[in-house]
């Protein structure tokens, strides 16, 4: 069987990395697995290829392309694709119209739980649509005409491998040594695009308060993105530049998470964020914001604490919960961990999508 993947781009971002790892599990499984840019492809294309995942690339003109719908049609028949997969909104569209056009089934998934709305045909011409939580499940209930029957709930996955319980104390020695931290400096970390939603400068407030109570501690910032230069600017105007580092953008997350000893989150908007996934499998207890579905991944004061979005005092106030009680980081990580190999692992996820693109078949 073949299942094609659409995605906009393959340019960094969890939606992109989820397709991958989709993509590359199925391959391993037998499939024919393939991923469809709708733009330019991006900077993961050569990550997807060295998963032995293929990779076809449009140039989406801007606006409606009716032309795309058409060369996409072409496509999936050549390719003899058997089951399309779109995921969000515009390969939604034209993954949809294109896949009936081939005669192909198709399903969705809905990332994350923006307000976003298409028509009740696009709807009605998937198979399935796929939620990754039951909060983005009920905001895409709500604002779509949708039957509810058609609806499941498939949490992301993380593959475990990348993970190890245990790993060599010299690399993370030799981490903390390349940025400049003290081996009994506490560190906090954030993965993600530095962008509005992302809300990284309430994280900078919080950590602000927590200097200031000379708490000797260290943000790791690993991302990049449109606000990097208001963030660097920033933690120049409040003496924080010798406590923050920026990474920028990083291909090695499960590396850079051995050396933290906390993760927090700060966004404002989320569906279930692969970040905070990783943090957990990564044996890492978690302070993220009640949006979304963090509050179906962080049980409270048990892997981590839930905090209001925009408020750093509550971030900051949860942040030194660990840094005053730091046998509390391994008992959380530990349950963390756990939750991820029960609940959130890449094996489970890739049997859910498998289970359904097999029922596709049967209609």
């Amino acid at each position: 069987m073949h299942v094609a993947q659409i995605v906009l781009t393959l340019n960094c971002g969890g939606l992109e990395h989820l397709a991958i790892q989709l993509a590359a599990k199925l391959k391993d499984k037998g499939y024919q697995s393939s991923i469809i840019c709708l733009k330019k492809n991006g900077e993961l294309k050569s990550l997807a290829e060295s998963k032995g995942v293929q990779v076809f690339e449009f140039n989406k003109k801007e606006g409606l392309d009716f032309g795309l719908i058409r060369d996409l049609t072409r496509m999936l028949k050549k390719q003899k694709v058997d089951v399309v997969h779109t995921h969000n909104l515009v390969p939604l569209v034209y993954g949809t119209l294109a896949a009936k056009l081939a005669g192909k089934p198709c399903i969705n998934t809905r990332h994350g739980r923006a307000n976003l709305k298409s028509k009740w045909l696009i709807w009605m011409l998937n198979k399935a649509v796929v939620a990754v939580s039951n909060d983005a499940k009920a905001q895409l209930l709500k604002n779509n005409s949708i039957l509810e029957a058609k609806v499941e709930v498939i949490y992301n996955g993380i593959d475990l491998q990348q993970y190890p319980e245990s790993f060599n104390t010299q690399e993370i020695e030799d981490l903390k040594s390349d940025w400049n931290i003290a081996p009994d400096d506490f560190v906090i970390c954030t993965v993600g695009r530095l962008a509005e939603e992302k809300d990284q400068e309430t994280l900078l407030k919080a950590f602000r308060k927590l200097i200031k109570k000379k708490a000797k501690a260290i943000l790791l910032i690993a991302g990049d993105g449109p606000l990097k230069e208001k963030l660097v600017k920033f933690c120049e105007d409040n003496a924080l530049t010798e406590h923050v580092r920026f990474l920028g953008y990083r291909n090695d997350v499960p590396r850079i998470l051995r050396v933290c000893d906390i993760f927090v989150l700060s966004s404002f908007m989320e569906g279930v964020p692969l970040t905070i996934l990783e943090a957990m499998a990564a044996s890492k207890p978690v302070v993220a914001t009640k949006v979304g579905g963090n509050p179906e991944v962080v049980i409270e004061g048990e892997t981590g604490y839930l905090v209001p979005c925009g408020f750093p005092e509550r971030i900051e106030t949860a942040i030194m919960r660990y840094y005053v009680k730091r046998e509390l980081i391994k008992i959380h990580g530990g349950v963390a961990r756990k939750k991820v190999e029960e609940m959130f692992n890449l094996d489970k996820m890739a049997q859910a999508y498998e289970d359904l693109y097999q029922d596709l078949k049967k209609v």
